[in-house]
């Protein structure tokens, strides 16, 4: 363990040491002191006492090259390098992970703000689950996951350079169901940590585009998109099946920040389509589709950042199809759009979908939207 710690100051000390860091750029190493949350009563070990992490974070300031830096609010964008000690060497142990992050300002109070940070990317667990040398650890089937994170945090400046925080954290190790068991690794945990900026930026920095003050034009709109997931079957080590994913959704975009969605997913589930035809009373390969079909209303929620935007889906289902694993799930998505045409753009993302702590698949897809 003591060896991850020392590389880890080594790289905080090495970039700290650089003279070269432009101008906004900050950097925070951070301690998180949690624990295991035993989510589920289907994990199979015991949940360790403490769980210790250790993150390298570099931020960078917006400061107003362009509008839609104002519009929300100056965010800071960045990257971070996570490494934690599960507690349990021998049957969860340790994690990694490289992720790209965002803080939004939730408020400020004189020299005191609060901020959420999210993050999402690729994370590694040293100990999944294996059937002959670690069956105990069913929260993750393989080392490679997406470690999903949240903070909230209050930050509190101590001179021109440094600023102090102090929060809480929420952490999720997941591989989407790819590979079962996957019922996942999520920790809450006290964070805290300081930020160094070598060049602060100042008040007379900032670029103003009045573009708080701008005409709000409200546009309504049709968005549809196909999404596929890939996920193991209901055994660790089994095959692996498709879920085919088709969405359609009016949509409302009160500002060139915002919008907000209300849409029907349709699910097609391929694992669910064989096992109809074999195993089940099921004569005809309609009725299988049938079986294997999930139709779910949701309310969604886009805040965008340029280009590039955060979703976040919550809805439920309808019918009577196949299994459920709870009545309400939620997707978090990281999409890309190209330039508008006619009133059209086109665009990918990447999505999670749970229920509750619980990931059921990750998906990735295309879709068009249009607004008038």
């Amino acid at each position: 363990m003591f060896k991850h710690w020392n590389l880890f100051f080594f790289l905080i000390s090495y970039q700290f040491a650089g003279g070269q860091i432009p101008k906004g750029f900050s950097l925070e190493p951070t301690i998180h002191i949690g624990k295991v949350l035993k989510h589920t009563s289907k994990l199979t070990f015991e949940v360790p006492s403490i769980s210790i992490g250790a993150e390298l974070h570099y931020n960078y300031q917006r400061y107003g090259k362009a509008a839609w830096h104002e519009r929300q609010n100056y965010p800071l964008l960045g990257a971070s390098f996570l490494y934690y000690n599960f507690g349990d060497p021998s049957i969860l142990g340790t994690g990694l992970a490289l992720y790209p992050t965002l803080n939004l300002k939730m408020f400020s109070y004189k020299t005191l703000r609060a901020d959420m940070v999210i993050g999402s990317g690729v994370g590694w667990v040293s100990r999944p689950y294996n059937t002959l040398t670690n069956p105990l650890n069913n929260a993750v089937g393989s080392h490679w996951n997406n470690l999903t994170q949240f903070k909230w945090i209050a930050t509190l400046p101590l001179n021109a350079h440094w600023k102090s925080f102090g929060g809480f954290s929420f952490s999720h190790f997941s591989n989407g169901s790819r590979q079962l068991p996957n019922y996942g690794i999520n920790l809450i945990a006290a964070t805290a940590g300081v930020q160094y900026t070598p060049h602060p930026l100042t008040f007379n920095d900032f670029i103003h585009h009045n573009s708080l003050n701008d005409k709000v034009i409200r546009h309504w709109g049709i968005q549809i998109k196909s999404d596929i997931a890939w996920v193991a079957s209901q055994l660790p080590d089994g095959p692996k099946y498709p879920i085919y994913i088709e969405t359609i959704a009016g949509m409302y975009e009160r500002n060139p920040s915002t919008r907000w969605y209300v849409g029907m997913d349709y699910e097609q589930n391929r694992a669910v389509y064989e096992f109809s035809l074999h195993a089940l009373n099921v004569h005809t390969a309609a009725e299988a589709r049938l079986e294997a079909t999930r139709f779910a209303p949701f309310l969604a929620h886009e805040q965008w950042f340029g280009n590039t935007s955060i979703y976040l889906q919550t809805g439920t289902y309808v019918g009577n199809f196949y299994t459920k694993p709870g009545a309400w799930f939620n997707k978090l998505g990281l999409r890309y759009y190209a330039p508008s045409w006619k009133g059209m753009r086109a665009f990918g993302g990447v999505y999670l979908k749970a229920h509750r702590f619980t990931a059921e698949y990750g998906s990735i897809g295309m879709g068009l939207d249009w607004k008038h």
